[in-house]
């Protein structure tokens, strides 16, 4: 940073994400971060070994607009974790890199492992969210620090990147880059740096998860286009064809549900930022920047409605060629059965029944007869063709939608 820009403080390195959660996940992460135990069927053991790794010195829980819990740890580290699932850790220094270099080990190191093995419990995650299975997403930078000279606060390029996004009012200057989010304030609004440091680290870790799952969308919906363009299968295919649409079924019901949970969030986290005493410019730019997520947020739980309706479209199309093929097998097996009860018959009816070798080598030879030929129309059926009759206009790129 540049000497012009005239510091009053050293720096605030503050690092965090976010995750849906509730207080009840809080109650459990104070429980955890105080006694170094759980309710939860969890290791008694690992849980002691995590809780010593954190080197906490101190653990209380505090009020406000959002509940959180806040502990101190031995090497002058400062965890939030608050009852919406937003958390950060803090440090205060004048070497920025060093810092950050802290704060990422011990994140990444100690407390996202930690934070894990607490939320470990509960349904599987789908193959394709690995990339979203840990419980928080990858953490935002935010650097505060507090200038005498607001206006012509100058971004050092080298040091934070290329600025992408700026926001101004008289006494607070927020700066996006890709690397970080750089907070200046007048000393007067000094202690507002962490309060909306906190509305930048949802709005960012917000957006990069709509970003995920738009992403995942795209990436099930030609998948699923994929068996839509073939013309027809063999009952064979479509057994392995179901099990495939099942799998993309339970991914989207999954992600439905987390996306009808997150629109609740917006609002709390709205309803704080009126709260915070930043001045009326700054408090109207972020609360439309909460309405943008909004938008964003509705424009993709219809996409993932989509394409819940085109996944179930294409599992119905499956069983339909399944039901034809299991009725086939059907029609062949009473043919079959009604053959074997006519021979018997004739059997009976040309010479009277005896128990001799002859009689039984030929039942035999009609049982094993019946079962080849079963064997061989179902053998011809699995691999017979089916066509796929889908409904013409079904939009196949996000893009159409």
């Amino acid at each position: 940073m540049k000497t012009e820009n005239n510091l009053q403080s050293s720096y605030q390195i503050i690092v965090g994400g976010w995750y849906p959660r509730t207080q009840l996940h809080m109650v459990e992460v104070y429980k955890f971060l105080s006694e170094g135990d759980s309710e939860l069927e969890l290791s008694k053991q690992k849980l002691k070994e995590f809780h010593k790794a954190l080197n906490i010195r101190k653990v209380t829980k505090e009020p406000g607009e959002i509940e959180y819990v806040k502990a101190e740890t031995n090497n002058n580290l400062i965890i939030k974790y608050f009852e919406d699932g937003l958390y950060i850790l803090k440090t205060t220094s004048n070497d920025i890199d060093g810092a950050q270099k802290k704060l990422g080990e011990y994140i990444h190191n100690v407390f996202e492992p930690a934070i894990s093995y607490i939320f470990s419990l509960g349904a599987p995650i789908p193959k394709i969210l690995a990339g979203l299975k840990t419980p928080h997403p990858p953490i935002t930078t935010v650097i505060g620090v507090t200038s005498k000279n607001l206006k012509d606060f100058i971004v050092d390029k080298e040091k934070f990147g290329e600025v992408y996004d700026q926001s101004f009012s008289n006494e607070m200057a927020v700066f996006r880059m890709n690397k970080c989010i750089l907070i200046v304030a007048s000393s007067a609004k000094k202690d507002l740096i962490e309060d909306v440091t906190h509305q930048q680290i949802f709005f960012r870790e917000f957006d990069a998860q709509l970003k995920s799952y738009l992403n995942i969308h795209r990436l099930i919906w030609e998948k699923i286009a994929a068996i839509k363009k073939k013309k027809e299968i063999s009952a064979k295919e479509a057994g392995v064809f179901r099990d495939e649409l099942d799998g993309y079924q339970e991914t989207i019901n999954l992600i439905n549900n987390r996306l009808n949970q997150m629109k609740v969030y917006v609002g709390t986290r709205a309803k704080a930022a009126k709260a915070n005493q930043v001045d009326k410019y700054l408090t109207n730019l972020f609360q439309y920047e909460f309405e943008t997520l909004l938008d964003t947020h509705e424009y993709i739980r219809e996409l993932w409605q989509m394409t819940k309706d085109y996944v179930a479209s294409a599992i119905q199309l499956i069983v339909e060629v399944k039901n034809q093929s299991t009725e086939r097998s059907i029609q062949t097996l009473k043919l079959i059965t009604i053959a074997y009860a006519l021979v018997v018959i004739w059997f009976y009816l040309n010479e009277a029944p005896r128990f001799s070798v002859t009689s039984m080598i030929a039942y035999g030879l009609l049982i094993a007869l019946a079962w080849l030929v079963n064997s061989l129309v179902n053998f011809i059926s699995r691999r017979q063709k089916y066509q796929l009759k889908f409904r013409r206009g079904t939009p196949t790129k996000e893009e159409e939608h």
